[in-house]
């Protein structure tokens, strides 16, 4: 099945494996930047599995804000395209209604020139 339509675009397992790739490259950027910003105030490495919980706190609020600005985007988004979908729909719809009356139109032309009355009663 192709994602992109005729001629072109991406087969489902293509945009699957491209959906998962940019959301593991999303992860590692949110955790560089997470840890650049938290470690700055770790004095020493941290013993053992266990990290500070001033870190984990900060990790927990740095991600936390990712997420959510992500959550926010992808809502908008959303959004904007289902508008721009009704709004194409309308658009669609309102050019068929055009051409639908024309049509009529031209038909009761056609059926008044057909079936005048020459007054030959």
């Amino acid at each position: 099945m192709n994602m992109g339509g005729e001629g072109g675009g991406m087969s489902q397992a293509d945009a699957i494996l491209f959906e998962a790739r940019f959301q593991t490259e999303s992860l590692r950027r949110i955790q560089k930047i997470c840890w650049n910003r938290c470690s700055e105030g770790l004095v020493a490495e941290p013993e053992g599995d266990k990290l500070p919980d001033s870190y984990r706190k900060c990790m927990d609020r740095c991600v936390d804000k990712f997420v959510d600005t992500a959550v926010a985007v992808s809502l908008e988004s959303q959004a904007l395209t289902a508008a721009a979908q009704r709004q194409q729909a309308l658009a669609e719809t309102a050019v068929k209604v055009g051409v639908g009356a024309a049509a009529t139109a031209a038909l009761v032309g056609l059926g008044c020139f057909l079936f005048r009355g020459d007054g030959d009663d």
